[in-house]
């Protein structure tokens, strides 16, 4: 009989619907190969907790909190994740779960970081490692907001097509006011009141319109107007 000690391992998988559309990370995919490495590592795989559709900034994750909580009781340990940014993409708040079920005896082995984090190098390559995966995080979100300054800057709309107006698509979505929007906004310079607008433009189309839709055509119409349509 064999005196080595039977490692227990938990499988961690987490996929926002962001990460499966364009990384293709599917809990399926990540489950599959958490259970293949458990298998070459002679690991026993006790249970995998899955975070469906939960971003990588926020802790209060199902999954997550019940991982934390049966480390803490011993239940395995080491826990097998594909990669650190499925525990988190915030490098304190990884450093913070890591160190603490370390004090449990319970270990994180990451794919792309396979390190030891109870060594001073480990803890230094991880927070390295984890504070690259923030900058990357932070500097997308700032590029992005940028391209949709720009884009609506440029005359284009984002989002979707309110009611009453036509788009065109040239580079990106172009919104154009309707006949029926110039009619409102025609009837609005005479001092109508939203409600009477509704009422005249429902008579005249004969299409059903309240006062909401005729507030917000004006709204996008005003919009459109401080873009230089």
């Amino acid at each position: 009989m064999s005196d080595e000690k039977v490692i227990r391992a938990a499988l961690y998988v987490r996929v926002s619907t962001e990460d499966q559309v364009v990384k293709g990370s599917s809990i399926d995919a990540q489950i599959e190969f958490l259970e293949d490495w458990a298998v070459k590592e002679g690991y026993t795989a006790v249970e995998t907790y899955v975070d469906d559709g939960y971003s990588g900034k926020n802790l209060e994750r199902p999954a997550l909190q019940k991982l934390i909580t049966d480390a803490e009781a011993g239940n395995f340990n080491v826990v097998l994740c594909y990669h650190n940014d499925r525990l988190s993409r915030d490098t304190r708040d990884a450093l913070t779960i890591t160190q603490d079920l370390l004090k449990h005896d319970v270990r994180f082995r990451f794919s792309n970081l396979d390190i030891d984090f109870a060594s001073p190098e480990g803890e230094l390559l991880f927070t390295m490692q984890a504070g690259f995966a923030t900058y990357f995080r932070k500097d997308l979100g700032r590029k992005t907001k940028f391209g949709m300054q720009k884009i609506k800057k440029d005359g284009y709309w984002i989002g979707r097509v309110p009611d009453l107006f036509d788009k065109e698509r040239e580079k990106h979505t172009k919104i154009l006011p309707t006949d029926t929007v110039k009619r409102i906004m025609e009837l609005k310079k005479r001092g109508l009141t939203l409600r009477d607008i509704a009422e005249i433009i429902t008579k005249e189309t004969g299409n059903p319109v309240n006062h909401v839709k005729i507030w917000r055509a004006l709204k996008v119409y005003k919009s459109l107007d401080s873009m230089g349509e």
